[in-house]
């Protein structure tokens, strides 16, 4: 998220080339595991989109949490407990009351791709 990768174009770095990253302590509250095949109109398809997108939380639950695979459009991925590869952990809460900052994280972006190595 600091870089921008997620958009068309990337944030700019601070004047000493470099990006920010806050990190913080979250009490998730009840959560919502997300996975494909309730949340997804078509499970099956990697590239559909969630149900939930755009939406508030699951009745009952203070935050969302998924695996995401860059490769499949930064949708949800199942399969994690028997060997997937997730490029990212998604946590989605409530309200920011839920999150304390810790520290800053400063880091330069690398110029290139980088491909996970298994």
């Amino acid at each position: 998220y600091a870089t921008g990768e997620f958009k068309a174009q990337r944030n700019p770095p601070n004047d000493a080339g470099e990006h920010v990253l806050i990190a913080a302590f979250v009490a998730p509250g009840m959560v919502y595991p997300v996975s494909r095949t309730p949340d997804y109109a078509r499970p099956s398809n990697l590239t559909s989109k969630s149900k939930l997108k755009d939406r508030a939380l699951q009745p009952q639950f203070n935050s969302h949490y998924a695996f995401v695979s860059a490769a499949n459009n930064y949708e949800c991925m199942d399969g994690a407990r028997d060997g997937a590869v997730m490029d990212y952990d998604e946590l989605v809460c409530e309200t920011q009351q839920q999150a304390l900052p810790a520290y800053r994280l400063y880091f330069s972006a690398p110029t290139v791709a980088v491909e996970y190595i298994a």
